[in-house]
């Protein structure tokens, strides 16, 4: 795992996203100099595939602005459907 300083970075950029509602089961490691990220991005349930793929991208983008293109993002989209009441 990264220190917990390296963390908040990754958890500030995430979050920054606009579209990204959550994130959790946040992975990380060093691979040589670089990152390697693992994490789940949750998401309005109601955008199309392409919106979602649009934000999951944007994600990435924000990772390595902050850590170097050689990092390494993995990310599992999940949905965050409307509460039914």
């Amino acid at each position: 795992a990264l220190p917990d300083e390296l963390e908040e970075e990754l958890r500030s950029a995430i979050l920054s996203v606009a579209g990204v509602r959550s994130f959790h089961k946040l992975k990380t490691r060093r691979i040589g100099r670089s990152i390697a990220v693992d994490v789940h991005i949750q998401m309005d349930g109601t955008l199309s595939l392409g919106e979602a793929h649009d934000i999951s991208k944007r994600v990435e983008e924000a990772v390595w602005r902050q850590f170097g293109r050689d990092s390494h993002v993995s990310l599992h989209m999940e949905p965050v459907r409307p509460a039914r009441i």
